[in-house]
């Protein structure tokens, strides 16, 4: 039991003792073998909205869906901010407030296993929840060369001496002498007649290949796909297609018979991403946008260094078809496009990139170059060489200097 009772931590502004715990026995156990994402440091941001509160369920149906615009940004308020997302909307009238509508709550960025609720942090009341889809790894075909190789030692002990003693022929008898070539447990193991057979050591054969099987299992583990699967608390599953590459990139998926397509676009000038929401392939009336904030360089700097990894973001719906709506398509469009959102900025931060390893002609060495562009690719390759540098790595082509060049004199008596 905690001094600090639920009531306390009903805020988004505070982080009770229990749930830190939890977080740090869930950053022991993240997986980062798919996305090498190390674990984030503390928030340590500087309060940016100093009137939030969360919103009422009163508030909430007034305030949301609506046309307003709505911010996405880290949770300022507490240590790990980094790892929760808020969803936030200005009131104006005798005093500016910000009252927050949804919480992002991100539990494994690798296994993109969020949970999305309504009011704040602490409510119970969960929209959905996510995860990342696996699948079993396709096994390689084998060659005709390991289909006709047979294993050495394959045999059993009881088979060998059926084949020395005949078909007929009764079994060699054994004994449990010291100087015998078989242990007592070998003889005792071999004189059972049935189906399982034993080996040289007096180990069953089907022991091993118990032990094969999941020595084989564990280190062939499930594969990471490009569909983050949503389930809602109406029962509702909803599945997020990444396709496509980086100029071509968007998140599809479906609802009630419509095709939703989270498509990104790049300002070329700014460097800003944006995310737009087409319905059937419409780009004239787009749904919904996801479009970042203006920041200054020190601003930009200033969220870097203290942790966060999500730019601030502004969102808001541009169909008014929407708001009457009976399906919950909001709820849907707000939970797809944070996950759009978040799953594109791990991509870009944390993606690995390929290294190619490229052969040297007339030399048994390779070249790691990892591809930006034809001009940086060319300049590595074939570029001019550093002298210390290439003089460790290509010595091949210079001839070994006499050791008595540079050695000191010895004086002889």
């Amino acid at each position: 039991m905690y001094p600090r009772s639920s009531v306390d931590t009903y805020a988004s502004t505070t982080a009770s003792e229990g749930e830190l715990l939890e977080l740090d026995a869930l950053d022991d156990a993240m997986d980062y073998e798919y996305n090498s994402i190390p674990p984030l440091p503390v928030y340590t941001r500087d309060i940016v909205e100093p009137n939030v509160r969360p919103s009422s369920p009163q508030e909430f149906a007034k305030l949301f869906p609506s046309l307003n615009r709505l911010s996405i940004r880290h949770d300022e308020y507490t240590p790990d901010g980094n790892m929760n997302l808020r969803i936030d909307t200005v009131v104006t009238g005798r005093r500016r407030t910000a009252i927050q509508l949804f919480h992002l709550r991100m539990y494994d960025l690798a296994k993109r296993e969020f949970s999305l609720r309504r009011y704040c942090r602490d409510s119970g009341r969960e929209v959905c929840n996510s995860k990342r889809k696996y699948v079993e790894p396709t096994e390689p075909k084998p060659t005709k060369k390991e289909d006709n190789a047979r294993p050495t030692l394959q045999r059993s002990m009881s088979t060998a001496l059926k084949t020395l003693s005949g078909g007929n022929k009764p079994g060699i008898r054994r004994t449990n002498s010291g100087g015998s070539f078989f242990s007592s447990k070998s003889s005792s193991c071999s004189s059972y007649e049935g189906d399982t057979e034993y080996s040289v050591d007096g180990t069953s054969s089907e022991s091993l290949h118990s032990s094969r099987s999941s020595t084989k299992a564990r280190q062939q583990k499930k594969e990471p796909t490009n569909t983050i699967k949503l389930e809602f608390s109406n029962y509702a599953r909803v599945d997020i297609h990444r396709r496509g590459k980086s100029k071509n990139k968007r998140y599809e998926f479906e609802w009630w018979g419509h095709r939703y397509t989270w498509k990104r676009s790049i300002d070329k000038q700014l460097g800003l991403i944006s995310f737009h929401l087409l319905r059937d392939g419409n780009t004239e009336a787009p749904v919904a946008h996801i479009v970042p904030e203006t920041r200054s360089p020190s601003q930009v700097l200033a969220d870097e260094s203290a942790g966060g990894w999500v730019p601030p973001c502004f969102m808001w719906l541009a169909d008014e078809s929407v708001l009457d709506v009976v399906t919950d398509v909001a709820d849907v469009i707000m939970a797809t496009g944070l996950m759009a959102l978040v799953d594109d900025c791990i991509k870009e931060r944390w993606q690995t990139k390929k290294v190619h390893h490229i052969p040297v002609p007339l030399t048994h060495k390779t070249v790691d170059v990892v591809p930006r562009s034809p001009k940086s690719f060319i300049q590595q390759v074939f570029g001019r060489r550093n002298s210390k540098e290439n003089h460790h790595n290509y010595s091949y082509y210079s001839k070994p200097s006499s050791p008595l060049r540079y050695a000191n004199p010895i004086s002889a008596y």
